[in-house]
C-alpha cells in the first residue's frame, strides 16, 4: 500500500508497507469497572518511545490515568 503524505504545493512524500504472513491475534485484557470519580491522573515530563508492545508511547505534557500502580 502507498500512502501519500504531500500537500498541495509542497514536497511529496510516500510510505510503502506491506504484509507478510498472518497477522498477530490482538492481546484481549479484562478491566473492571472504573469509577471516573476515583481516577488519578499524571503528566508526562519527558517523552517515552516503548520497548515492547506492552508499553505506552508518552510524549511530554500528555496526561494519562492511573489505573493500577505497581510497586517493584
Amino acid at each position: 500500500m502507498l500512502i501519500n503524505h504531500g500537500r498541495a504545493g509542497g514536497p511529496l512524500r510516500t510510505t510503502a508497507t506491506t504484509s507478510h504472513g498472518p497477522k498477530p491475534r490482538p492481546t484481549v485484557v479484562t478491566v473492571a469497572a472504573i469509577d471516573p470519580q476515583n481516577l488519578e491522573f499524571a503528566r508526562a515530563m519527558h517523552d517515552f518511545v516503548p520497548e515492547t508492545p506492552q508499553e505506552l508511547a508518552l510524549r511530554r505534557g500528555d496526561i494519562v490515568a492511573i489505573l493500577q500502580k505497581i510497586i517493584r
